[in-house]
């Protein structure tokens, strides 16, 4: 004798109507949670930017220190010795940095460094600046003044 099949009330699975209500709900959540993602993400690369404006401007000091006066150098160039990229990669890096003078003084008294971004665009914040001084500035702000999310 053969066994009875299951009736059709009995069977397991899920139906569309359940799958279509747990989509639904997971893109609500992904809607809400990129915006933070994405606000995360650029706080992480102005960070970057900031590690390699202090880590060049340490190695400008020692420059200064042995030939008492700073040295220009432009991003994407390595004859200098000065690192122009953030982070580890040039190929990855969120900002290439470069070496200008100071407006008045010359390079005997002041080197202002500049974080550019590579691949991104930053309305808030945008180029960041930092010079002998200590003096940090975003291009994007204007002025001297650099606001929180800058920092």
């Amino acid at each position: 004798m053969k066994p009875d099949p299951m009736p059709v009330s009995a069977q397991r699975g899920f139906t569309l109507i359940e799958l279509m209500i747990v989509i639904s709900v997971l893109s609500l959540l992904l809607a809400l949670a990129y915006p933070a993602y994405q606000s995360r993400l650029l706080h992480a690369k102005r960070a970057e930017g900031h590690a390699a404006l202090l880590q060049v401007m340490l190695q400008q000091e020692r420059h200064f220190s042995l030939n008492n006066r700073y040295r220009l150098f432009a991003g994407n160039s390595n004859e200098t010795g000065f690192k122009w990229f953030s982070g580890n990669d040039p190929a990855r890096s969120a900002y290439h940095v470069s070496g200008v003078d100071c407006d008045p003084p010359g390079l005997q008294q002041c080197i202002r460094l500049q974080a550019v971004p590579n691949g991104f665009a930053d309305p808030v914040c945008g180029t960041l600046t930092l010079d002998s001084r200590g003096r940090r500035t975003a291009a994007a702000t204007g002025g001297d003044a650099i606001p929180a999310a800058c920092r």
